[in-house]
């Protein structure tokens, strides 16, 4: 058993890779990916809730 369980074994490396590189946010809008529970970090978004938690409109309080 690996770091964490996913549905389709092809997604690992790609979630594995990104705990390995300490990356803060994996965008993705792979289904299999965005399931995957009890991960800290990276924040798992798809790219519409990446631009509403980070987007410039979201800095001056405007969304």
């Amino acid at each position: 058993m690996g770091l964490f369980e996913i549905r389709d074994t092809m997604d690992y490396p790609v979630l594995y890779s990104a705990i390995v590189a300490k990356a803060d946010v994996l965008i993705t809008g792979d289904k299999d990916i965005l399931t995957v529970e009890h991960i800290n970090r990276p924040e798992i978004l798809t790219a519409r809730d990446f631009v509403a938690k980070f987007g410039e409109d979201s800095e001056n309080g405007q969304a």
